[in-house]
């Protein structure tokens, strides 16, 4: 990937980032926003994804904290399946 300046860079796809996110955009952020994870989905919340799922009680969508709409309308990119390999 090239180089890129943003604003506020988020490494990592969890529940931190993704709740980061949000409270920068709640806040008022108007800055970019980047967040990079190496997994391949959109942020998820793990407990509910290692518990609800794997009994077979919950689909994977359900561990999704938002859906593709939440981070386009908010102007936050996510990078999926990518590394930070250095800053």
């Amino acid at each position: 990937m090239a180089d890129r300046d943003v604003e506020y860079l988020l490494i990592g796809g969890g529940v931190a980032a993704a709740n980061c996110a949000r409270w920068l955009r709640k806040s008022g952020a108007d800055g970019s926003i980047l967040l990079v994870g190496r997994e391949p989905d959109l942020p998820y919340d793990r407990p509910p994804l290692s518990k609800g799922y794997l009994r077979g009680t919950e689909s994977r969508e359900d561990a999704v904290m938002h859906d593709a709409a939440f981070w386009t309308g908010n102007d936050i990119q996510v990078l999926t399946r990518t590394s930070a390999m250095k800053l």
